[in-house]
C-alpha cells in the first residue's frame, strides 16, 4: 500500500482546496508549530476511521480522539465569514495504490489505485453551526475503464486489510499518544513493540528453527549411541534429564503461542468493540448532559410549585392586607366605640378592671381572709368582706363582660401586629414575584438547551437515546472485561516466557555437562548425524549472532 496524493477542503486549517502529492520513497511532512501536521494526520484518521484527535473542551492542553459526527470540523475563517444559511462542506480525498482486492493467485502483483472519498456538510444558523449530514465514506476504483464503488458493508474488512489491526496503532499515531501505545513502565514494553513494527521476528524464528534442529540432531545421536549400547548409566541419567527439559520447553511454547494468539484475538475484539462504540458513545454522552438538564428542570419546577404554594398560604393569612394601613389605623375609632361598649356592661364604676384580680384570687382572700393587695386581715361582715364578696358577684355575674373584655384585647393585640407586619408586605410580594420570574425564565433557558440538544444530535426520540445509551454502556462492560482478560494473559505470557527463559537455561547447562560427559569413540564417527550436527552448530550460531546485531 502506497499513498499517492491527499486533497484536502475546508478541514481544520486547511482552507479551501489543499492537495499533497507524494512520490515514491520516503516523504517527510515538515512545518512549525500550528502548522497543520497534526491535522494532515487527522485527515487521514477523519477518512478511514472516523475519529480525530483535538483538545479536549475543558483543558486545552490535553487532547483525545473524538468522533468525527461530534467535531466541527470547518476552519473557523470559514465559519467567521460565512452567511446566515449557507452551506458549507468539509471534504477529504485520499488516493492510495494497493493489490487489486480481486485478483486471483496468478496475478497477485496487479496493482489498481484507490480513491477514499468522505464529506460532512454544516450548515451556519446566526452564532452557530450544525451538522446536516454525517460523514458518509465512499471508496472507488477505475478498473478496465469502468468506475467500481465498495459496498458499504466491505468498508471494514477492506480498512483491515490495508491497515492490520496488530500495526495500525503503529501506523497512524501523534508523537501525543505515543504513551497510549504501550506501558512503558514494563520493561518488556520496548521488546513487544519492536516485535510488532519490525522484521526482528524473523531472526528470532532463524534461531528457533536452528535450535530446534540442534535438539532433533541430538536426539537422533543419542538413540544411535544407545542403539550401539556406547553410553554408561550416568550418561543414560544425563540424557532423561536433556529430553525431561526439552519436553517442558516445548510446552513451555505451546503455551505461549496459545496465549500469544489469546492475547491477538483479544486485542481484534477490544479493536471490533472500540469501533462499535464509535456508534454508539454520543448516546451516552447524550443521556447524560439530557438527564443533567432535565433534573435542572425539575428542581427549578419545584421551587416554582414550592413558592406559588408559599405565596397562596401568605396570601390568605397576610397578602391580601397589602396596602390596607389607612384602613387598619382608621379601625381604632371602631375600636374606641367597642371600648365604651365593653365598659357600659361593667355594673361597678371601679377603675380597675374586672379582670383584675382574678376570680381564684378573690376566691382565695375570701378563704384565707387576708387581701393580698394590702395584705391586711379582712373580717367577715367587715365591708371590705363585702367588697371582696361584691366582687365574686361580679364575676359570675359579668362572663359575657369578661368574654367581651378578653376579645377586646385580642383585637388591639392583632392590630398592633398587623402595623408592625404591614409596611413588609410589599417587599415580600414583590421578592416572590421576582423569584418566580426568574425561575420561570431558567426554566425557559433549560427547555431551550434541551431543544438543542436534541436539534444537533438529530435524534428526537427519547426511546433511541436510552437504547443507544444501553447499548453503549453494554459495550464498555464487554471493552473492560476484554481488557482485564487482555491484561491477565499479557501478565502471563510474560511469566511463561520467564520461565522458559530459566528453563532454556538449565538445558544449555545440561547439554554443555553432555558435551564435557560424552566422549566419542573412533567408531562413533561414521555417525552420519554426529558429522550433520556440526553443521548445523555453526548455522546456529552465525544466525544468533545476525539475530542480536538485527536487534
Amino acid at each position: 500500500m502506497i499513498i499517492k496524493k491527499v486533497k484536502i477542503e475546508n478541514f481544520f486549517c486547511f482552507i479551501d482546496s489543499v492537495l499533497f502529492e507524494f512520490e515514491e520513497g520516503l516523504n517527510i511532512i515538515s512545518a512549525k508549530n500550528s502548522g497543520g501536521k497534526s491535522h494532515l494526520f487527522n485527515a487521514f484518521h477523519w477518512t478511514f476511521f472516523n475519529s480525530v484527535y483535538v483538545d479536549k473542551e475543558q483543558d486545552s492542553t490535553k487532547k483525545e480522539w473524538k468522533s468525527a459526527e461530534k467535531v466541527v470540523t470547518l476552519p473557523d475563517n470559514i465559519v467567521f465569514n460565512a452567511q446566515n444559511g449557507e452551506i458549507l462542506t468539509t471534504k477529504i480525498i485520499i488516493t492510495l495504490t494497493s493489490r487489486f482486492h480481486e485478483s486471483d493467485e496468478d496475478n497477485d502483483d496487479e496493482l489498481i489505485d484507490y480513491n477514499f472519498e468522505k464529506v460532512m456538510k454544516f450548515k451556519k444558523l446566526e452564532d452557530n453551526i450544525l451538522p446536516i449530514s454525517v460523514p458518509e465514506l465512499q471508496i472507488w476504483y477505475v478498473y478496465n475503464g469502468e468506475t467500481h464503488y465498495l459496498q458499504k458493508g466491505e468498508h471494514n474488512w477492506f480498512l483491515d486489510a490495508l491497515f492490520p489491526i496488530s500495526i495500525r496503532k503503529f501506523m497512524w499515531f501523534q508523537g501525543e499518544t505515543v504513551d497510549e501505545l504501550y506501558d512503558f513502565n514494563n520493561p518488556s514494553t520496548l521488546n513487544y513493540a519492536i516485535k510488532e513494527i519490525s522484521y526482528f521476528p524473523i531472526y528470532e524464528n532463524l534461531v528457533s528453527i536452528t535450535k530446534e534442529s540442534q535438539y532433533s540432531i541430538s536426539k537422533k545421536i543419542d538413540n544411535e549411541l544407545r542403539k550401539r549400547k556406547n553410553l554408561t548409566a550416568r550418561q543414560e541419567t544425563l540424557i532423561k534429564d536433556i529430553e525431561d527439559s526439552k519436553r517442558r520447553i516445548s510446552n513451555y511454547n505451546d503455551r505461549i503461542i496459545e496465549c500469544k494468539n489469546e492475547i491477538e484475538n483479544l486485542s481484534e475484539t477490544i479493536f471490533i468493540e472500540e469501533d462499535k462504540l464509535k456508534g454508539f458513545d454520543r448516546f451516552s454522552d447524550l443521556k447524560g448532559k439530557l438527564t443533567k438538564i432535565e433534573y435542572e428542570i425539575k428542581t427549578t419546577n419545584d421551587k416554582i410549585e414550592a413558592l406559588s404554594i408559599l405565596g397562596k398560604e401568605k396570601f390568605v393569612s397576610k397578602w391580601m392586607l397589602n396596602k390596607c394601613d389607612d384602613l387598619i389605623k382608621a379601625s381604632g375609632i371602631n375600636l374606641d366605640l367597642l371600648s365604651m361598649e365593653v365598659k357600659a356592661f361593667q355594673p361597678t364604676d371601679n377603675p380597675v378592671p374586672i379582670t383584675l384580680p382574678g376570680p381564684e384570687y378573690v376566691q382565695q382572700m375570701l378563704d384565707n381572709h387576708i387581701c393580698y393587695i394590702c395584705e391586711r386581715e379582712v373580717v367577715e361582715g367587715t365591708p371590705a368582706y363585702n367588697a371582696l364578696q361584691t366582687r365574686m358577684a361580679d364575676f359570675k355575674a359579668n362572663q359575657t363582660q369578661k368574654i367581651l373584655s378578653d376579645n377586646f384585647t385580642e383585637l388591639n393585640r392583632f392590630k398592633r401586629n398587623l402595623l408592625n407586619e404591614l409596611p413588609s408586605i410589599s417587599k415580600e410580594i414583590s421578592d416572590n414575584d421576582e423569584e418566580v420570574e426568574n425561575l420561570l425564565d431558567q426554566r425557559k433557558k433549560l427547555l431551550l438547551k434541551k431543544d438543542r440538544l436534541y436539534t444537533e444530535s438529530g435524534i428526537e426520540d427519547d426511546k433511541l437515546i436510552i437504547a443507544g445509551s444501553t447499548t453503549a454502556e453494554q459495550i464498555l462492560n464487554r471493552l473492560r472485561s476484554f481488557n482485564s482478560s487482555k491484561s491477565n494473559a499479557e501478565k502471563r505470557l510474560v511469566n511463561l516466557e520467564n520461565d522458559k527463559r530459566a528453563e532454556d537455561n538449565e538445558l544449555s547447562a545440561l547439554l554443555e555437562k553432555k558435551s564435557k560427559e560424552f566422549q566419542l569413540t573412533p567408531e562413533s564417527e561414521d555417525i552420519t548425524e554426529i558429522k550433520a550436527k556440526k553443521y548445523i552448530d555453526v548455522i546456529s550460531e552465525i544466525v544468533e549472532k545476525l539475530k542480536i546485531k538485527a536487534l
